[in-house]
């Protein structure tokens, strides 16, 4: 009972990282094509880039931190840096400079900071073991995700907008980043 606790935390961070990285591209696919015209086009490209991103995320988080005493410190930094995309990318939008190929990069981040938090999760989750936390970290990431895209198509973006939606999720992350550093670092 007592892990089942101190594992909360991640399991919390799991489903906010599900819900923002699916708000993120909910997002991204409206501003691409606010910005430039057309989105079916090049719909293709934005979810490429996107799994691009998760594949990389998870191959980095499964194969690059060997000490596990590691793990939650750069745990809780990528939760800072999913933060960060979130409160920064309403500036990036507003900046006229931003290419189509930039732009195309930019679910690629995303996916990048998912997969590697969904991956480092299972690490710490499991203790280091066969993966046992496999799936409900799994479960808890497709609850978020799929809450994600739906409450931000169908109520956040319409109501309040695409800016607003970032910065929520980015103050939500910072939540769970307080949240994950009165854990144990």
């Amino acid at each position: 009972r007592n892990a089942s606790l101190k594992r909360m935390p991640y399991f919390i961070s799991i489903g906010t990282s599900g819900f923002s990285t699916m708000l993120l591209q909910v997002v991204l696919i409206l501003a691409f094509q606010s910005e430039y015209g057309y989105v079916y086009y090049k719909i293709g490209l934005i979810f490429a880039s996107f799994m691009l991103g998760l594949a990389c995320g998870s191959f980095i988080g499964a194969n690059s931190i060997k000490n596990d005493a590691r793990l939650a410190k750069s745990y809780f930094n990528i939760q800072a840096a999913l933060c960060a995309y979130c409160l920064l990318l309403p500036i990036v939008f507003r900046l006229n400079w931003v290419s189509e190929g930039l732009f195309l990069m930019l679910p690629a981040a995303a996916g990048l900071l998912g997969g590697l938090q969904f991956t480092i999760a299972n690490r710490i989750c499991s203790g280091g073991g066969n993966g046992n936390a496999a799936p409900v970290i799994y479960a808890v990431d497709l609850l978020g995700a799929c809450a994600g895209s739906l409450i931000t198509a169908a109520i956040i973006i319409p109501i309040k907008g695409m800016e607003f939606a970032c910065i929520s999720a980015g103050f939500v992350n910072l939540a769970v980043l307080v949240l994950l550093a009165g854990g144990d670092q």
